[in-house]
């Protein structure tokens, strides 16, 4: 029976392991046309276009402070983004986060493009690559170097629902998975040392070994 209880325990824990997205939450940083494609088009993404340039040479003084100041919001902003893709909600509602510096590469800035974005830094909701639209009809957007509660308040405003639907499926799976691990375990054959092999409760088994031998019931 502690055999028994052990593999309950072990299918139980893989059940569950199994059902958790293997994907990093962590924000992905795209770097081409090809992995934007690969990662923000294959379900729901929140991607967040910003533009930073190379930085100035040391003779320009100005152009440097500038670039150093901007570099630490955009770097704040990104921290706080990824920070939020660890959000619960967000894991069980599959929600993948995207990170795109449109001044990288030119084919990057036309993707900014192609989905209405000429401010930096914004915030954009995919599905699939198609752009979500808000309540009122338009492309949901967020623009500005926004804090983590305005991003949890756009992200609830514009996809929430999708996200508890999900989060919802997820758990009745988990728990019908778990239940269907716990049934296999319980009429899995075993193996005793005493007795040999044997089945749970109500089949027949075999036993042998001393001082026991033929036919027993369990």
């Amino acid at each position: 029976m502690k055999l028994r209880k052990f593999i309950i325990i072990v299918l139980s824990i893989v059940s569950s392991a199994q059902l958790i997205d293997a994907r990093s939450r962590r924000a992905k940083t795209i770097k081409s046309e090809r992995s934007f494609d690969k990662y923000a088009r294959r379900g729901l993404t929140a991607v967040l276009f910003y533009k930073q340039g190379k930085r100035p040479r040391r003779k320009e003084e100005m152009a440097r402070a500038q670039w150093e100041k901007l570099n630490d919001k955009n770097d704040n902003l990104i921290a706080m983004f990824s920070a939020a893709s660890k959000n619960f909600l967000y894991e069980e509602g599959d929600l993948d986060f995207a990170v795109v510096n449109v001044a990288r590469r030119d084919e990057l800035a036309q993707i900014a493009r192609q989905y209405g974005v000429a401010t930096f830094p914004t915030i954009v909701l995919l599905n699939f690559g198609n752009q979500i639209q808000s309540k009122l009809g338009a492309s949901a957007k967020l623009s500005g170097y926004v804090t983590q509660s305005q991003l949890n308040r756009f992200i609830k405003n514009s996809i929430g629902q999708k996200l508890e639907k999900r989060k919802k499926q997820k758990a009745e799976y988990r728990k019908k998975r778990l239940e269907q691990a716990r049934i296999r375990a319980y009429y899995a054959p075993y193996y005793s040392p005493y007795w040999g092999y044997g089945w749970g409760y109500p089949y027949w088994g075999f036993g042998w070994g001393y001082p026991y031998y033929g036919r027993w019931w369990w």
